[in-house]
């Protein structure tokens, strides 16, 4: 069985326990229920339309600030597990879109028009549109979210390049949009250009201690949905205020130590031939300093891997010269990368999203209490000096583990 139908058997279970259960005089053919997976927040274009039950008394009073889209896993299509419908592979899901200002008011809305209403307790993941989160308070539109107790605090979090909505789409038969989304996420150890899950219970917390942070973007071309970089959410205004790319969110891993697996690719100068490390372990050690007035930090980042890829032997790999050429390619990627990373959230967006000000909270707590109200702007004037260092522990399949 794979991952995609892995995510479904938690439904699947559902299912056959509704089915079987007995002596329930209120209980609901399987077919009449919807279990909702996946939403998306948009803000509403200015054309979009109004109300169209306005004219027959229906609708509610509202302003079309938010575009919702709210997508429903068919439980007809999950029982049958992929079965042909005419030919064609029946489309697993259903994607309502509607507009209004108040989520719980849009949630609720499918109920007045589909038989069985719909259960919001197996929700995967919400997906926020970029211009909807540059320009609202996301602690304000995530409220209902956070009080809600049918919404679990384990929906992921992630902000689209473009719309939300365009996310939750695809061209893929038999697949459900939501559930890709959570098993990409699951990919994390697997390379540092991912972040680490970020879910609702950890993004109140981030908003209410009105810390900055990152959240995983993601974008939709063609029905093709990718991760890439990541979205920077300014602590003070709880709004999103620009991107990383995936190499700056690949440097501030690296710089923090975070993921595990990944690698390197460096060029070598004179021949400009590839050569890629895999990284085994990576370690980050930030060491906080106070000075007076001034605040400081020393950070560690330390590699230790093999040389997967080299285009560019010159004979024996083995070679101490050789290794030393190697490692110090590998170690000036390193440094261009953090450098180009470090100097986007410290300078460009001044919001430590790294963690600096927690490691200055747990060694210094009296200085942090004096800088916390305004830390990223002291972030940004913090002086930051760091060293890398790259071991090559062995040469794949073509060498011999290294004696220490």
């Amino acid at each position: 069985m794979d991952r995609r139908h892995s995510r479904m058997r938690p439904l699947i279970v559902a299912l056959v326990l509704l089915l079987v259960t007995t002596g329930c005089w209120d209980l609901k053919e399987v077919e009449e229920l919807r279990f909702t997976v996946g939403e998306g927040l948009d803000r509403a274009e200015e054309e979009t339309p109004g109300d169209e039950w306005a004219a027959e008394g229906g609708g509610y009073k509202k302003r079309n600030l938010i575009l919702f889209t709210q997508q429903l896993a068919l439980p007809e299509f999950i029982a049958a597990a992929g079965k042909q419908n005419g030919g064609q592979q029946q489309k697993p899901y259903q994607n309502i879109v509607l507009t209004g200002d108040s989520t719980f008011q849009m949630a609720s809305e499918p109920s007045l028009g589909h038989q069985g209403g719909t259960f919001g307790q197996h929700l995967k993941v919400l997906v926020i549109g970029e211009a909807l989160a540059r320009t609202v308070n996301l602690q304000q539109l995530l409220n209902e979210y956070f009080r809600s107790p049918t919404v679990r605090r384990s929906v992921l979090v992630f902000i689209a390049r473009g719309r939300a909505k365009d996310t939750l789409e695809t061209q893929e038969p038999g697949e459900i949009p939501s559930f890709r989304l959570v098993d990409i996420a699951d990919n994390e150890k697997e390379t540092t250009r991912l972040l680490p899950p970020m879910n609702l219970g950890k993004v109140n917390s981030k908003l209410a201690a009105e810390s900055s942070f990152l959240l995983q973007s993601i974008a939709s071309k063609a029905g093709i949905v990718k991760f890439i970089g990541a979205a920077v959410i300014k602590g003070k205004t709880k709004k999103l205020i620009g991107f990383l790319s995936e190499e700056e969110l690949e440097g501030l891993n690296w710089l923090t130590g975070q993921g595990g697996g990944g690698a390197i690719k460096a060029v070598y100068e004179e021949q400009r031939q590839p050569a890629v490390y895999m990284i085994d372990k990576l370690n980050s050690h930030i060491h906080p300093r106070v000075e007076g007035n001034r605040i400081s930090f020393d950070v560690g980042i330390e590699f230790e891997g093999r040389l997967i890829e080299d285009w560019a032997i010159p004979g024996n790999a083995f070679e101490s010269k050789h290794l030393k050429k190697v490692e110090k390619a590998f170690h000036d990627e390193v440094r261009k990368r953090v450098d180009r990373s470090l100097n986007k959230i410290q300078h460009e967006y001044q919001a430590d999203v790294a963690g600096f000000g927690n490691q200055l909270r747990i060694r210094y707590p009296e200085v942090w209490e004096k800088v916390k109200k305004d830390w990223d702007k002291e972030f940004s004037r913090a002086r930051i000096k760091y060293t890398v260092t790259i071991q090559i522990r062995d040469f794949g399949t073509q060498g011999s583990k290294l004696k220490e």
